[in-house]
């Protein structure tokens, strides 16, 4: 029975009306940048991503299985939204899974952090990015949506910001940190890479 064995998340027990069975998602795999603090573009190498048709399969096959709440595990899912990968098309396969898992009626959580500063683009905080990949709600009695997200807060010196060019000023993290507190995630996991 799917509902015994697969029903435990790492970052703690499922949160009232989120239930088992829990399936893991990873929409890419990999990353180009090397942090000191990291290890998978050593291990796992460059970045890619899963084609949208592909991924709606993926959430297709889950809800048939009987499967309400989604782990997804992408090291750097936002990347696919960089010009360097996909740009805006990438930007809106992103937008286009997390409509398709709330209007399937998943509940989510986010295994690993984001890079903040992907939410932020030409000085602004991309709100339909942060609105699609934090929005909650209920369906019925069952809860649908972002549940839980573990939030990367950098700790950083001075010295070692040169070897980090992918964070951006603190007043941008801050901002989007902002902007997924006001969506009302019922539980928010910061951890500091030093």
């Amino acid at each position: 029975d799917l509902r015994t064995r697969f029903d435990e998340s790492p970052d703690g027990p499922l949160p009232e009306n989120v239930s088992p069975p829990i399936a893991s998602l990873e929409t890419s795999r990999g990353c180009p940048e090397a942090c000191s603090f990291c290890d998978i573009s050593f291990i796992v190498g460059r970045f890619r991503s899963i084609p949208f048709d592909l991924l709606a399969q993926r959430v297709r096959t889950f809800k048939e299985a009987g499967i309400r709440t989604i782990q997804v595990i992408d090291d750097n899912l936002l990347y696919r939204a960089l010009p360097s990968y996909e740009g805006e098309r990438g930007r809106q396969t992103i937008l286009n899974l997390f409509h398709l898992l709330y209007e399937e009626g998943f509940a989510w959580e986010f295994f690993n952090g984001f890079q903040l500063g992907l939410f932020e683009k030409d000085g602004r905080i991309d709100t339909q990015l942060v609105d699609a990949l934090y929005r909650n709600g209920r369906a019925g009695e069952h809860f649908v949506g972002c549940f839980r997200s573990y939030m990367p807060l950098d700790k950083v010196t001075e010295e070692e910001m040169p070897l980090l060019k992918k964070l951006k000023p603190l007043r941008v993290a801050q901002a989007v940190v902002s902007a997924i507190a006001e969506k009302g995630v019922p539980a928010q996991i910061g951890r500091a890479h030093v």
